[in-house]
């Protein structure tokens, strides 16, 4: 009798509460369940917090840089009879230099160097190029006017140049430098010959120099009497 009352009591028993156990234990399974996925989300949620704001900080330097430069640009010296500052006078002329040596094709001049040659190269140099740099590669412009950057000289730093990388430069120009693109208007042959006359520039006979020197004063005494109807007391003696 005292067995099947105590059997009877936990059968109420586990009808009462058995469902509120199995439900708890559950509840804290899912709980802790949750707890772990949750942890797991954490250091996604905040890399991709820090990816958000490295994106969103990206993109306003990318936005405020140009904007600033609109702002100040206008108020700096570009005018070509004065030195810029530090940034153009190094900065450009490596970013140049480089992009040069990048892009400009790796062969020597395919044309050799003769008397024929030689004066295709130096007919089509006084045509093209010696109003800017001079009959005799000196840099001194006919035109009587500033430059910057300066039109360099041909026979100093510029010799040291391959003939790939002079072929470049003749060939593409330089942007905000003067320098004008030769390709679209001139075959390679000529732009291959106006090197060879380049070259031979810096290694002119003292016959040659002396030719030059009563050429470049012909020719400007030639200016004057064009612009200003009169010729330089020096012009034309040797």
């Amino acid at each position: 009798m005292a067995q099947t009352m105590l059997l009877s009591n936990l059968c109420i028993y586990r009808k009462k509460y058995g469902g509120e156990l199995s439900r708890s234990a559950n509840t804290e399974l899912e709980s802790g369940a949750g707890g772990q996925t949750r942890a797991r989300d954490r250091p996604y949620a905040s890399n991709m917090k820090m990816l958000l704001r490295t994106l969103a900080l990206a993109v306003g330097v990318i936005i405020l840089i140009p904007a600033a430069f609109l702002i100040v640009a206008p108020n700096l010296n570009w005018s070509a009879a004065s030195k810029p500052g530090f940034l153009e006078t190094e900065l450009g002329p490596y970013i140049i230099g480089k992009w040069v040596r990048t892009n400009a094709p790796p062969r020597s001049n395919p044309f050799p160097a003769n008397p024929e040659t030689l004066q295709m190269g130096r007919d089509d140099f006084n045509e093209h190029c010696a109003s800017c740099h001079g009959l005799d590669g000196n840099g001194r412009n006919r035109f009587e006017g500033d430059f910057y950057p300066r039109v360099p000289a041909l026979t100093d730093q510029v010799q040291k140049l391959t003939d790939g990388e002079i072929y470049f430069i003749i060939a593409q120009g330089i942007r905000f430098s003067a320098m004008p693109a030769f390709s679209s208007h001139h075959d390679p042959g000529e732009i291959w010959r106006i090197i060879l006359w380049v070259r031979h520039l810096a290694n002119l006979s003292p016959q040659e120099k002396a030719q030059m020197e009563a050429d470049v004063k012909a020719q400007a005494s030639e200016h004057e009497r064009e612009m200003h109807g009169t010729a330089p007391p020096d012009a034309g003696r040797n």
